[in-house]
């Protein structure tokens, strides 16, 4: 009996300590089945595209965020969204002021609120979670919060302010000193001081902006800046100081330093503030701008956008942003008027220093330093020098162009290493001459003991990024990015030193390469409500916008032009298409529209001849030719556009028009003998671009551009109009190959010339001169990205994608890689080619269709597999996936412009080319 219990309980014990290890197992299984299987949180939250949420001044604004998953073909069937007034109750799951509650939507961008109203100048708290394919929830995103604005004039308490006497040229300074007493939940606020301003709270900078607010046209809008100052209020005593210049606002009395367009004027520089405390116990209090806050001048004694700036630092007024200083002496400030229209909130990103540099030599020559930064930028600088009261140095900013009579001055008050910063003057550059300082401690003159030099440029996200195997194409592409930065500011200009101005012809031509390297939604949006401010009452759009060169005469080309007005088009068009924003189709139509009326009853039998025609051709095409094809490509888009927003009456006027303006052109520009437009590379690529030529030519068009290409030796011999047009038509007909020739070619006009020139930006003349930072020639990015990588939108937001990298075999790098950063997420498309073998890996956003187009480069008895499964092989599909559907081929197999086409929802594939 006794061994009998013994094997009983033996048995008991393997059995129980099996049953234990199948439960540890199964739990292990189930544990990791859960992890694989489980959405993750949300990412990348965002409301109304801000780079910074803060100052939302729409009082149903947009949410929007990146579903993560990684597993293949998931997408969102549904989120919930929860919106609450503080971060107890977001915590608590508790949306007070918004929960959505389960809603059944692939939606991920442009989701409005719909809650409880917001109030201006308050901080809400939000948080998401979506719903896979199964039906499994992801667990919640992260916090986030954002700050509202003031929703309506009415809202604003404060009055606009300015010194007694109009300074132009002469910035001065503003003060308020005010006390608390009571435990603070947070402190925000709201400023506009234009043209510019810096903000100072108790002895230091707020924030991080460059040249606060944006440039606008002032008579119509204005914008404002919402900071967060919570932490630099403080118990007692605060003061808040406020440095004014004129920015655009006051170009005048230049004191012939400034050049070209520098006395436009549109009234004195004026401020308005409102600091809006909410304590923890509830209560709210305003400090707003009005008469008794006090004004003087400082220590910078000139301040002009294109002229530079003074600074004589033995004017400071040391303490003068600190609570209990002195300012009896100072005077009041007067309230004045609005310039006019309506105060907005700033919405596109702050300008900001995005990267810093060290020269890479100084040298000295008499009683001058020579820095050279090695990079040709659009910025400021810091200098630190030592010397005595009264000893000045004159710098001169120097990007290799036309010497202009601007400069920075410095008088030392001799206490010390001191260090000079321009507030509102910045200036394209590569080096730096500083004139009556030395690099020795034996001299008399100051001595300079340090000098750094700051990129500024607009904070925009970077949506792009490329790297290749091909040093050129990548140097290409940085100088292209380079030439973009430098000109990314609250408008996109066209060179940061002669003019700075927001020209509407360059950017036609180069928005998509902006787009292809940063996040360009806000400040688009910008732009279109620049356009509207700007827009004449006859309907045209000025040269800039805005506008600083008045009085507008439309009998100037650079006043009045079709390239100006197809601008109302093309901004809304390409938001819509490459951030699904049709709200801004509702919002822009009327002024497209009232522009593109303006070009029809300027037109006569169906052509445009005024404007500035095809602009820096060396073999230019007649300007009605090409004023004709703006006008076609505009009413084109106005048909698809009006179709869209449901006005079909618009949409027959303008498919009708399209016709007549069609036959018409080709009745007068095409040659029917020799199937052309001519012999000129522009001639020949605008209407085959446009979709201008007559039905069955498209190809003998082509082959005439081909022929004009040979003819210039590889080279461009075009204007800005043809230039990014021709290097998609080349693709578009599988000629990448030409495009890679072209720009690698290094005797030029060319990319490769510039290159060889020793550019490290872009400028305005194929020969190198003129500006050193232009980017009216900057299509490159948009090429790289659409037809070497081969990522392409083919619905509004990127809901549907092709990946069809380019198939040519010469004059292109041997592997590519590009990541787009969009609406629903990253595309990634990165392929390398080896002799016998081609990888391409691509990466697809949840929510996201692709139609992947792989090359089989004109080889016989190519395999096609991803992973372990083989997907086509000996000339037709072979095997099954369930994640990979065959649909088509493109071209004759075998052939060089021969794609197989296969259709894949979101996730990472890696596929293999072999033959």
């Amino acid at each position: 009996n006794r061994m009998k219990n013994r094997e009983v309980r033996m048995k008991m014990i393997t059995t129980t300590v099996n049953l234990r290890f199948l439960i540890v197992v199964y739990c292990v299984f189930c544990s990791f089945y859960c992890m694989a299987a489980k959405p993750k949180s949300p990412t990348n939250l965002r409301i109304q595209e801000y780079t910074e949420q803060i100052g939302v001044d729409v009082d149903h604004p947009h949410f929007a965020w990146y579903v993560s998953d990684t597993d293949r073909n998931e997408s969102q069937t549904s989120y919930r969204i929860l919106v609450a007034s503080t971060l107890k109750n977001l915590n608590a799951n508790k949306g007070d002021m918004w929960d959505s509650g389960k809603v059944p939507s692939a939606g991920q961008y442009n989701i409005k609120y719909n809650g409880s109203k917001l109030e201006s100048s308050t901080r809400y708290f939000w948080k998401v979670m979506t719903w896979d394919k199964k039906d499994k929830k992801s667990p919640w995103s992260e916090n986030k919060s954002f700050i509202t604005g003031l929703f309506s004039s009415s809202d604003w308490a404060a009055h606009w302010i300015k010194s007694k006497t109009e300074t132009p040229s002469v910035p001065y300074m503003l003060r308020k000193q005010f006390f608390i007493d009571k435990n603070i939940d947070y402190a925000l606020v709201n400023i506009s001081g234009i043209g510019h301003f810096e903000l100072r709270l108790n002895g230091k900078k707020v924030g991080d902006h460059e040249l606060d607010p944006g440039w606008t046209e002032y008579a119509k809008s204005q914008q404002y800046v919402v900071f967060d100052v919570t932490n630099l209020i403080k118990n007692g005593s605060n003061a808040m100081g406020v440095w004014l210049a004129d920015g655009f606002m006051d170009l005048r009395n230049s004191g012939g330093r400034s050049q070209l367009y520098s006395e436009n004027y549109e009234g004195a520089k004026r401020m308005i503030m409102e600091l809006v405390i909410k304590y923890k116990d509830g209560s709210k209090e305003r400090i707003i701008s009005d008469g008794s806050w006090k004004t003087s001048y400082g220590p910078i004694t000139y301040s002009n956008y294109f002229g530079g700036e003074d600074y004589d630092a033995q004017k400071e007024k040391n303490g003068w942003d600190s609570p209990d200083y002195d300012d009896s002496g100072w005077e009041n400030a007067v309230i004045t008027g609005s310039p006019g229209g309506i105060l907005r909130a700033q919405s596109q990103p702050p300008l900001k220093v995005v990267e810093v540099l060290d020269p890479v030599s100084k040298v000295q020559k008499g009683d001058t330093i020579e820095l050279n930064f090695g990079k040709t930028f659009a910025g400021i600088f810091d200098i630190s020098l030592s010397g005595k009261a009264g000893q000045t140095v004159i710098l001169t900013l120097d990007d290799g162009t036309k010497q202009f009579n601007n400069y920075c001055k410095y008088t030392l008050k001799g206490n010390g290493i001191e260090t000079f910063r321009p507030h509102f003057f910045y200036f394209g550059q590569n080096k730096i001459t500083v004139k009556g300082a030395s690099l020795s401690d034996n001299d008399i003159s100051p001595k300079l003991h340090g000098i750094k030099g700051y990129v500024l440029s607009s904070a925009a996200t970077t949506a792009g990024e490329f790297i290749s195997s091909d040093s050129m194409y990548n140097r290409i592409f940085a100088i292209n990015k380079q030439g973009i930065t430098s000109n990314l500011y609250s408008s996109i200009t066209d060179c940061p030193h002669r003019e700075k101005a927001a020209w509407m012809n360059d950017i036609n031509f180069t928005m998509s390469s902006f787009a292809a390297i940063y996040d360009m939604h806000t400040l688009f949006a910008k732009i279109n409500q620049d356009i509207s401010d700007s827009q004449h009452e006859d309907g045209w759009i000025p040269g800039m916008a805005p506008f600083y060169r008045d009085p507008k005469n439309p009998a100037d080309p650079f006043h009045r032009s079709p390239f100006y007005d197809i601008s109302s088009m093309r901004f809304p068009w390409t938001m819509y298409q490459l951030y699904g924003d049709k709200i801004i189709l509702q919002k822009q139509y009327d002024v497209a529209k009232r522009s593109l009326e303006h070009l029809i009853s300027n037109s006569s039998g169906y052509f445009i001849d005024y404007g500035l025609g095809d602009w820096l051709s060396p073999d230019p095409v007649s300007r009605e030719f090409i004023e004709t094809c703006v006008y076609y490509d505009f009413v084109v888009h106005m048909r698809q556009w009006a179709e869209i927003i449901d006005k079909p009456e618009d949409a027959y006027y303008f498919a009708d028009l399209s016709i007549k303006i069609k036959n018409a052109f080709n009745a007068k520009h095409f040659n029917f003998s020799t199937h052309s437009y001519g012999t000129q590379q522009t001639a020949n690529t605008v209407p085959l671009h446009h979709g201008m030529c007559p039905s069955g030519e498209e190809m003998n068009v082509f082959n005439a551009l081909v022929n004009s290409i040979i003819k210039s030796n590889y080279t461009i011999n075009c204007g800005q109009n043809a230039h990014g047009y021709m290097l998609q038509v080349l693709s578009d007909y599988g000629r990448d190959d030409l495009v890679g020739r072209i720009h690698t070619n290094t005797n030029g006009p060319s990319y490769g010339h510039w290159i060889t020139m020793g550019k490290t930006n872009t400028p305005e003349n194929w020969d190198g001169s003129l500006s050193q930072q232009h980017h009216m020639n900057n299509t490159f990015p948009e090429w790289i990205c659409k037809n070497l990588a081969g990522i392409t939108n083919l619905k509004p937001g990127f809901e549907v994608v092709r990946i069809r990298p380019t198939s040519s075999t010469t004059y292109v790098p041997k592997m590519v890689f590009y990541s787009l950063k969009t609406v629903k997420g990253e595309i990634t498309s990165k392929w390398e080619k080896h002799e016998n073998e081609y990888e391409l890996n691509v990466t697809i956003p949840v929510n996201c269709k692709a139609f992947i187009h792989i090359p089989t480069f004109g080889k016989s008895g190519v395999t096609i597999g991803e992973g372990q499964n083989v997907l086509w092989k000996d000339g037709q599909p072979f095997g099954k996936s369930k994640d990979i559907i065959f649909t088509e081929t493109e071209g004759i197999y075998p052939s060089n412009n021969n794609y197989i086409i296969f259709s894949i929802g979101s996730g990472t594939y890696k596929f293999n080319v072999k033959w």
